[in-house]
């Protein structure tokens, strides 16, 4: 199984949706950079692991373009160029793609957690997201509905 290296975004919707064991059930390590776990401002899992970029250089000049967590959350997946990186920001995705590294999002986990059967009401789930103002799009929507 690939490292998987979390930005903050999923946390904090799965955490308003009271469903963040479900990353923890689909992976019992995620890594994460600690301006990610100071964005989500509240205690972690302990499956949740805070692990400093070895090179902020990159964080750095990637902060140019992306949020900071998102800068530090790709900065963590160039030294783990076999980890799989869960981000949500169009920018970060496009340029954490740029650099050869594997992405997915929150949706993407959802559906994941859908297949092995961890959620039960996805109408519910997609009206709770929605709420969260979570941008979702009709393919996708229909994806997690069907």
């Amino acid at each position: 199984m690939p490292k998987i290296i979390s930005n903050t975004s999923i946390l904090i919707v799965l955490d308003n949706l009271s469903m963040l064991d479900v990353l923890g059930t689909l992976y019992p390590q995620v890594s994460i950079a600690p301006q990610v776990a100071t964005e989500f401002g509240k205690p972690l899992p302990n499956w949740v692991q805070i692990e400093q970029a070895d090179n902020l250089i990159y964080a750095q000049i990637l902060q140019q373009k992306i949020g900071e967590g998102e800068s530090a959350t790709i900065a963590l997946g160039l030294q783990n160029t076999e980890a799989l990186l869960i981000l949500d920001d169009l920018k970060a995705r496009k340029i954490a793609t740029r650099l050869g590294l594997s992405i997915t999002g929150t949706l993407g986990i959802l559906l994941l957690a859908k297949k092995q059967g961890l959620l039960k009401d996805i109408p519910q789930l997609v009206t709770e997201l929605k709420k969260l103002q979570f941008r979702i799009s009709e393919e996708l929507e229909n994806l997690l509905l069907n």
